[in-house]
């Protein structure tokens, strides 16, 4: 019945009647929730947010797509293995792109610059997601050859880099220091070209 509701609600999104979508997702929605269907409800959620911008309700809009990426985030711990993981957040890069677009769409001469930096922030957090992802211990030769010396070096190397870029994300996000935030950006290109050798 939820998978119904939603796809008549992203249909009836193309058809224009909004009001009736925004019906359809919401009942779509509180039946993905309360069968706790996680992963679902982050899609009905950007739908939602779609019916909202295109009623030219951005704070609306701006609620549903933000709920969209947390429940995504928070999701991001089950996925076991790392493929699997790529894949899903590869699915998932929409949802920040059109996080991007909306608060872009937003800006006027009194919050431009307010908007455009939450927007950085969005695409800086995504960029060091994909950074940690590509990153993963998964990646360390684990085997009888390894030098134990070097798979050290390599953990403790991609340790740091989740901290600084953790930090980065941060500093981003509050607006804080430029010159701290650059040091921070100069440490993270460092361990990524230490990583490599």
């Amino acid at each position: 019945l939820a998978s119904s509701l939603h796809y008549l609600g992203v249909l009836t999104t193309q058809t224009g009647d909004l009001a009736e979508a925004r019906s359809l997702l919401e009942q779509a929605l509180e039946i993905r929730n309360e069968r706790r269907l996680r992963d679902e409800a982050t899609e009905t959620l950007f739908r939602l947010a779609v019916v909202e911008q295109e009623a030219r309700q951005p704070e609306e809009a701006l609620r549903h797509i933000e709920q969209a990426i947390s429940l995504t985030e928070s999701l991001r711990t089950q996925v076991e293995s790392e493929p699997l993981r790529r894949t899903y957040f590869a699915d998932k890069q929409t949802y920040s792109d059109f996080l991007v677009r909306l608060l872009m769409s937003q800006r006027s001469a009194f919050d431009s610059d307010r908007l455009a930096s939450q927007a950085f922030s969005v695409v800086e957090r995504a960029r060091a997601r994909g950074l940690i992802e590509s990153m993963s211990h998964d990646r360390i030769v684990r085997n009888s050859n390894s030098d134990p010396e070097l798979v050290s070096r390599q953990r403790s190397i991609r340790r740091r880099l989740n901290f600084k870029s953790a930090q980065l994300a941060g500093y981003v996000q509050n607006k804080s220091d430029p010159s701290t935030e650059s040091a921070i950006r100069r440490e993270v290109d460092g361990l990524l070209a230490e990583d490599a050798e």
